[in-house]
């Protein structure tokens, strides 16, 4: 259930502020976190969802935020961090590594909260959705059946005029701050004790982003795995598959201790569209359920397609007689969007001068992806050569400069 709840401008709280104060009346769309349970040692654990968006549709600025909790669960013995994040990534909060992560509140016993000050995060016109998240503290900390009730507590504004000082609570923009009232997450979550670890890991790929084009043949993919319980992941699986079709697990190499990351050469690529999924298992045993995956789409057409930026057209000598004889020679280089050679892609040269003789020695590549020419003029002047390779125009676009011949004194003339 979302309840809108309007904050009321710090120009309308005190109106002796001058102009430049003045601002417009602000609305946050409470969404809610969801009830639920939380376990020992575990991270992105929802507690607050909502929207603060200004009526006037202008957009602001964050500054700070105040957090308290109206249930029972202790900072440290309950509560190890809260973290604030803004939405990123798909609608809805993904946290690590996916939401933008606007830093862990500081806990002060002046009111007993959590604060987060010194933010200068943008609040567009539509508005800006943020989440409030916890990390639990370990078992032996717990006291089992302490709840979470997050709230942002009403506006106390005690320091300086219109911005955030310890001991003020609330929610403050750049041109505006609130809520006269209380915004309560309308669920409580409860947090439980456990003799040993049940949570399973978190596991994320980092490394291609979702809806990615890959115009390769292989591709590293990489990615992270936290463990959810205390435990650390045992091992991480990944399934590559084309859309609509079966899972196909595999291993993946840990990187960094504990799979914290961890990658996958994927090799032999063939074009399509594929699903990537992972998940990961703990040492105690508990496996993550592997989600929707990410999808790709594999598109090697540039792969076989000159680039004009890569590929090279380069000419020796550049300056000769324009006697009809003196030749230079043009030689092509066709190469991929990687910078690999291409081979068996059809030349042509042209030049800027229709009295320029060119002809071609090969006009088809190789393995080497050249294509050679010679050209040859009896006219003087500057000639702008250019390449086209499968009807692709390439960038570089060298300069021949053909000198008149002439004749000193003593050349023999027949």
């Amino acid at each position: 259930m979302k309840k809108v709840i309007f904050l009321v401008a710090f120009s309308l709280i005190l109106p002796c502020l001058p102009v430049s104060a003045v601002a417009a009346t602000l609305a946050v769309t409470n969404t809610g976190a969801p009830q639920v349970y939380f376990y020992p040692s575990e991270f992105d654990r929802l507690t607050m969802d909502f929207t603060v968006a200004r009526t006037d549709g202008t957009a602001d600025t964050l500054r700070a935020l105040t957090l308290a909790n109206e249930g029972t669960a202790r900072n440290i013995y309950e509560i190890s961090k809260v973290v604030v994040w803004a939405d990123a990534g798909p609608a809805g909060f993904q946290g690590m590594e996916v939401d933008e992560k606007l830093g862990e509140a500081i806990r002060t016993e002046i009111g007993e909260y959590w604060y987060l000050a010194d933010l200068s995060k943008a609040v567009p016109a539509s508005g800006l959705r943020l989440f409030v998240s916890i990390e639990t503290a370990s078992r032996s900390a717990i006291t089992s059946q302490k709840t979470v009730h997050m709230k942002i507590p009403g506006l106390l504004d005690g320091g300086t005029i219109g911005q955030f000082d310890i001991g003020d609570t609330g929610l403050f923009l750049g041109s505006a701050m609130g809520p006269a009232e209380t915004l309560i997450n309308p669920n409580y979550q409860t947090i439980l004790t456990s003799s040993t670890d049940v949570s399973a890991p978190k596991t994320l790929v980092l490394d291609p982003d979702d809806g990615a084009t890959i115009s390769t043949t292989t591709y590293k993919i990489s990615g992270i795995s936290r463990d959810q319980g205390g435990s650390t992941p045992a091992s991480v699986k990944i399934s590559i598959a084309p859309v609509g079709g079966a899972d196909n697990w595999v291993d993946v190499t840990g990187i960094g201790a504990n799979y914290s990351t961890w990658e996958y050469n994927w090799t032999a690529i063939a074009n399509g569209s594929y699903v990537i999924k992972v998940y990961g298992t703990d040492w105690i045993g508990n496996t993550e359920a592997p989600g929707e995956g990410i999808r790709v789409t594999v598109d090697q057409t540039a792969l076989i397609s000159p680039s004009a930026s890569l590929s090279t057209v380069e000419a020796a000598p550049t300056t000769l007689l324009a006697d009809g004889m003196a030749k230079a020679s043009v030689t092509v280089t066709v190469k991929n969007c990687a910078g690999n050679p291409l081979s068996g892609k059809t030349v042509s040269l042209t030049s800027s001068r229709t009295a320029d003789k060119i002809t071609a020695v090969k006009d088809t590549t190789g393995t080497d992806g050249i294509a050679t020419f010679e050209i040859s003029s009896s006219e003087a002047g500057s000639s702008v050569l250019t390449a086209v390779a499968s009807n692709i125009s390439l960038n570089q676009k060298p300069t021949i400069n053909f000198s008149a011949a002439s004749l000193a004194a003593g050349d023999l003339i027949r």
